[in-house]
């Protein structure tokens, strides 16, 4: 809500009141904007003295030559032909304040900057009486004159009528033979509202926020909007993650209860009951506990739900959140205002006109894949024969230590032009160097492929083994492209996202010190995962182990464990590679447990599902 301000704008025998606009108010007891061409009906003229003054509905205005502030019409008085001194009411209809809390007027009014000596001015007055004459109450006083021209917006409280079930309201124009005056969309509202809202969603309990808060800031009333802000967020597993909506009363009444509304992904979640009083304009900041947050990018809305609540506008906070596991070392979303961002390095080889490497946005030929932006380029950026552009990531220290999987992963996509142009092949080659940032450094290439024009694509390459153990590592993406298309801001558009480098462990089995009783296969843990996945067993004897994955069809995609174990609790870890070192598709996997026992004794099998979500 916001407040009343009592200031002295300008002196005519009384001091005129400036008052800010209310947002949403709970009641509406008058509204006109003299679009009908004349006087409304309920509405009333009356000459006070004079025989030349009155009010009048009319389109385009004279002395001066205005159009109402909205529709077709506006309420005149002629001061202008009136002689100095005449006066005349314009005269609501009867209304009704018994259910107000704290009314106010609203209206207005046009100002011009002539005749600056003249006192022309519109008296607001009141009475609670049945006649004409009165008596009427004076309220507000406002000079036509003003040293900046234009319609402005004029308001004074109606407090001392509050309560009040039969009360007539005029606009009492008083010539001083200057230009005329003018009035428009006159209203009577309540001050007095019920209004939760939103102002942001944050990251908290479980997580650590990579870039910034998602924002859901109040909007205004007249556009039901609600602000996306995008979110990475790392966590140590999937079980839960915790995300804090704060909410702020802006009504101006004490809300004993509301409650919380919240979806990931279309899906409704529990809601937040809260039953502390929140009085006017404080804050409080709830927990919506996000359970089994899966890996990938969602979008998460929340709304406050208030019985009574005057103004939706401000309930809703919308945010795109992508969950990372907290293995991934290196990220970068191109959200930043700026490109290329912090650390990252474009170079234009080819030496065309324009610069090289640019941030994509939502009015690229293609959306990002996630969040506002992705790198993106073009054939316009090229040369007229070719093209050869890098963009290199900042250092990425630690790649290649011993016992860890570093896989970098980014998404890539062109575009497909519609005929009769002709789609030609986008060739992005992927680099590593180790000793700068030259691109006469970028000595290991990891791959060069035609970038696929039906979707983001993710691309993932095992940086272990290519680079020396512990290597501080550069990551370059070059743009390499002969006998490009067309000339146009789309030609051969290209772009990359999320660009990321995971550090996981492994694959391998450790023992734990329990032993337990009996042979026992675990649910792999996290479950659905990306990309890895723990597979805990126990032996209570020593035996012959072997632990595999398996694909829907039965086939085997790798096997973890093949051999003697002692007896005790194990844990394998599963990549979601197969036996050759690739990574593979999403979907549904078996995996099995053999173990027979060293003396031939016993034996146990059992097999599990789980779900690998990329």
């Amino acid at each position: 809500m916001r407040v009343f301000l009592f200031l002295t704008c300008s002196t005519i025998l009384l001091t005129y009141f400036c008052v800010a606009s209310v947002d949403a108010p709970l009641s509406v007891y008058l509204t006109e904007g003299f679009d009908g061409g004349s006087i409304p009906a309920g509405w009333s003229v009356h000459r006070t003295t004079g025989t030349l003054a009155a009010w009048t509905v009319v389109g385009v205005g004279t002395n001066p030559p205005i159009t109402p502030h909205t529709g077709s019409g506006q309420a005149k008085f002629n001061s202008y032909e009136a002689a100095a001194g005449e006066q005349a009411r314009l005269i609501t209809p009867r209304v009704d304040l018994s259910s107000s809390v704290d009314p106010y007027f609203e209206f207005f009014m046009y100002h011009d900057d002539e005749f600056s000596s003249n006192q022309d001015s519109v008296y607001l007055e009141a009475t609670t009486g049945d006649s004409i004459s009165g008596p009427w109450t004076l309220i507000a006083g406002i000079r036509r004159y003003q040293s900046v021209p234009g319609w402005r917006k004029e308001a004074a409280s109606l407090l001392p009528f509050r309560g009040v079930s039969r009360v007539f309201f005029c606009f009492r124009g008083v010539s001083g033979y200057g230009n005329n005056m003018y009035l428009d969309d006159v209203s009577i509202l309540d001050s007095s509202f019920h209004d939760i809202g939103m102002i942001s969603l944050i990251s908290s309990g479980g997580a650590q926020s990579a870039q910034g808060i998602m924002d859901g800031s109040r909007q205004s009333v007249l556009a039901k909007k609600s602000t996306t802000r995008f979110e990475t967020m790392f966590t140590e597993d999937f079980r839960a993650l915790t995300l804090s909506a704060v909410i702020r009363n802006y009504g101006s009444f004490v809300e004993p209860s509301y409650q919380i509304q919240w979806m990931v992904d279309s899906q409704m979640q529990p809601p937040i009951v809260n039953s502390n009083p929140l009085p006017p304009g404080t804050t409080d900041t709830l927990s919506l506990p996000w359970m089994s947050p899966s890996p990938g990018t969602h979008v998460i809305i929340s709304w406050t739900d208030l019985a009574g609540d005057s103004n939706t506008s401000n309930d809703t906070a919308e945010a795109i959140v992508q969950v990372v596991d907290s293995n991934v070392v290196f990220l970068e979303t191109f959200n930043d205002s700026t490109f290329p961002p912090a650390g990252w390095t474009v170079v234009n080889r080819d030496g065309g006109i324009f610069p090289a490497w640019f941030q994509g946005s939502a009015t690229s030929p293609f959306l990002p894949f996630e969040g506002s932006g992705f790198a993106g380029n073009n054939f316009q950026r090229a040369n007229n024969l070719y093209i050869d552009d890098y963009l290199i990531s900042p250092p990425i220290p630690g790649v290649g230590a011993p016992n860890r999987m570093d896989t970098l992963r980014f998404y890539t996509r062109s575009v497909l032009q519609p005929p009769p142009q002709a789609n030609f092949p986008d060739s992005l080659m992927v680099l590593l160097s180790t000793s700068g940032v030259d691109t006469s450094s970028f000595t290991i290439i990891v791959d060069y492929f035609e970038v696929p024009k039906s979707g983001w694509s993710l691309r993932q390459y095992p940086l272990t083994g290519l680079v020396p153990p512990n290597s501080t590592v550069h990551a370059a993406f070059r743009y390499l492209h002969f006998n490009g298309g067309f000339s146009g801001t789309s030609s051969d558009f290209l772009g990359i996202d999320a660009v990321q480098v995971a550090r996981t462990i492994s694959t391998h089995v450790s023992p734990t010190e329990e032993r337990p009783s009996t042979f026992t296969l675990m649910q792999n843990y996290p479950n659905p995962f990306n990309p890895t996945t723990t597979i805990q067993f126990g032996l209570p004897v020593a035996a012959n182990v072997t632990v595999r994955i398996y694909n829907v069809l039965g086939q085997e995609v790798a096997t973890l464990v093949d051999g003697p174990q002692s007896a005790g609790t194990f844990q394998a870890i599963w990549n979601g590679r197969n036996s050759a070192g690739a990574p593979v598709a999403s979907g549904m996997y078996f995996y099995s447990l053999v173990a027979k026992s060293a003396d031939g004794k016993s034996s146990f099998t059992n097999i599990k599902k789980m779900l690998l979500l990329k």
